[in-house]
């Protein structure tokens, strides 16, 4: 018998695009010799009537992918078989408008996200943010990024056991082990004249008391492994929550990590201390301080318990920065150690902004925003002392440091009340300054600040690439300093 090949249609293709086998060699998963308008085991057996090509079902996902690779005639023929089992048709009047906009909800990742960190207005999402706008505007539908909630993370780390894991209980074990004793030890000078960041004594007493009142018998001198993983669960049930970094005074922001608000990066200022710090009772009946090593090692396991259950803080920006200075002046400015550790502080600082002007012209003062402008003059004036003493690029350059100085304002002023802040605010001059002549610890901070920023232009021209700096470049540099 001849067949005809006149009139057909152009043959089916599959996804792959190998050809479409007919319904029955398909159904029997046996070669097709895909001829039309009846294949050759058709014809043989006889079933010329079953003999059909159906096209296969297409998913929604990459249809719009799928349409663009295929030919025009294809598409019109698939389009023509309806799928009894396709999951959403679209009417008539948006005809696969709706599944574009669900492929970009799909694909643009959350840019509200709090572990997103800062992005600037060069960043990506500033592109999807006008495209999603657009778009709205376009269709008139509401387009929203699924957002992670802190239930979301707490079922992620708790409920998963994640704390029991060898490599995470080994961390909060060590770490526990080694709190003093809280109902057995203190704080020595709770505040110091030149310490900068005048609330860190405050609030290390502060959890010490916490500690001693929540966990008096959990962290006594014999501490049972079960004792310390309830613990454990309560400081990561806390990380996971943000520390809120907008509070206008010390008080409120430090009952943030205080009390039954205890965090990791809580237990990690009790570490910070190398003189004056954490005194605990030994049984000769005198105080002895917290040794060295054991300072520097739980320090480091606190951060890192922080950052595996936290996006990040102003606080644990300030552990960082500590921890980079112990390991300057153990290890040497100059070692690999000390190093890497200012360049996380630094990639701490950027990914949460810290290095751009906040842009708030507030007529009080707002402790969160001095504190961190603080952080910020800190560390760049550390980055800077790297520089000097390696003769390595900083990792900050000056000229995209935004954030202002400090207020001339005493940190203490910040523990009182309302008052007491506004009237030291209402003093200062119009370049920040006090105007009675006190000298606190923010006093050097501006100063060193300053030098610091003279110093990075100074740096920049001897590093430069640039064979030759011209004159004005130089004098410049010399009427500012």
């Amino acid at each position: 018998m001849q067949r005809s090949s006149t009139h057909n249609p152009p043959p089916l293709q599959r996804q792959n695009g190998r050809l479409q086998a007919c319904d029955p060699c398909r159904i029997r998963k046996v070669s097709c010799d895909h001829a039309l308008p009846v294949c050759g085991r058709c014809l043989r057996k006889s079933r010329q009537r079953e003999c059909k090509y159906t096209a296969s079902e297409v998913r929604p996902r990459g249809l719009t992918r799928r349409i663009s690779r295929t030919s025009p005639e294809i598409v019109r023929s698939t389009e023509a078989v309806p799928s009894a089992l396709s999951p959403y048709t679209p009417p008539p009047s948006q005809t696969r408008v709706p599944n574009s906009l669900s492929a970009c909800q799909q694909h643009i990742p959350p840019v509200t996200d709090p572990g997103s960190g800062y992005l600037g207005s060069l960043s990506h999402s500033t592109v999807y943010e006008e495209a999603k706008n657009r778009l709205s505007t376009l269709h008139s539908l509401q387009i929203s990024a699924p957002l992670l909630h802190d239930e979301a993370k707490k079922a992620n780390y708790i409920n998963s056991s994640v704390l029991l894991t060898p490599s995470i209980r080994d961390k909060w074990i060590t770490v526990l082990r080694s709190v003093p004793c809280p109902s057995s030890c203190t704080i020595r000078l709770l505040t110091t004249p030149n310490n900068s960041g005048g609330w860190v004594r405050v609030a290390a007493h502060r959890i010490i008391k916490s500690l001693d009142t929540i966990f008096r018998h959990s962290l006594g001198t014999d501490r049972t492994d079960a004792q310390l993983e309830e613990i454990a669960q309560v400081l990561t049930e806390n990380t996971l929550k943000p520390l809120s970094e907008n509070n206008p005074d010390a008080n409120s922001w430090i009952a943030g990590f205080t009390n039954h608000n205890l965090r990791w990066e809580s237990i990690g200022l009790l570490f910070i201390f190398r003189k004056n710090g954490v005194l605990e009772l030994s049984p000769d009946g005198t105080y002895e301080e917290i040794s060295l090593d054991i300072s520097r090692t739980c320090l480091e396991l606190c951060i890192e318990l922080s950052r595996i259950f936290s996006s990040g803080s102003s606080l644990l920006l300030f552990l960082l920065s500590r921890k980079a200075i112990m390991e300057s002046t153990i290890m040497g400015y100059a070692s690999l150690s000390a190093w890497r550790l200012h360049a996380d502080t630094v990639a701490l600082l950027t990914f949460l902004g810290i290095h751009t002007d906040p842009q708030q012209d507030s007529p009080q003062p707002n402790f969160c925003q001095e504190n961190r402008k603080q952080l910020a003059a800190f560390i760049f004036m550390m980055d800077q002392t790297f520089v000097m003493f390696t003769g390595r690029p900083p990792l900050i350059n000056y000229r995209f440091m935004f954030m202002p100085l400090p207020l001339d304002i005493d940190d203490g002023d910040f523990f009182a009340d309302e008052a007491v802040a506004a009237r030291s605010f209402n003093g200062l001059d119009a370049n920040g300054w006090n105007t009675h002549g006190a000298i606190y610890s923010v006093s050097f901070i501006r100063a060193r600040t300053i030098c610091a920023f003279i110093r990075a232009e100074l740096v920049e021209v001897a590093l430069n690439k640039a064979a030759n700096i011209s004159t004005s470049t130089l004098l410049l540099v010399k009427l500012v300093q």
